[in-house]
């Protein structure tokens, strides 16, 4: 797997994988946020739940089938489900409402996980002083 792989390596290709990852997300969050297409609040969600953590709580299920979607409509096999959403899916591991997705929720108390991470978010939505549209 490609985890073995970047764990078999020498810290400073770790490191340059890091940047890459990095640099794809905030060039992808750069852009909708540019567009309009996504709040300043949904992009800051990114600040308070990991990637993988995010994708737990909209679902893997969400963007397994949106993968599939993107590579129909475009016919491009980049868009297909990574491996692992295809594995998680295979084994009913589709995210938080499920009780287990990339993280396992089981051992977890989970409304009061939620809580500490919204918390974290509003926290971090007053300190950046950006109001919530409430409609």
């Amino acid at each position: 797997s490609i985890a073995d792989r970047i764990v078999a390596m020498d810290q400073g290709v770790i490191i340059a994988v890091g940047v890459w990852i990095s640099n794809i997300v905030h060039t992808a969050m750069t852009r909708v946020a540019g567009d309009g297409s996504a709040s300043m609040a949904g992009i800051m969600r990114f600040a308070i739940l990991g990637l993988l953590e995010f994708i737990d709580w909209g679902g893997g299920d969400i963007l397994y089938h949106a993968s599939h979607y993107l590579q129909q409509a475009t016919g491009e096999d980049r868009f297909a489900p990574p491996e692992s959403i295809e594995r998680n899916m295979a084994q009913g591991h589709t995210g938080l409402a499920a009780g287990r997705g990339f993280m396992d929720y089981a051992e977890m108390d989970v409304p009061a996980y939620q809580q500490q991470r919204l918390q974290q978010f509003a926290g971090l939505l007053q300190h950046l002083q950006i109001k919530p549209v409430i409609r």
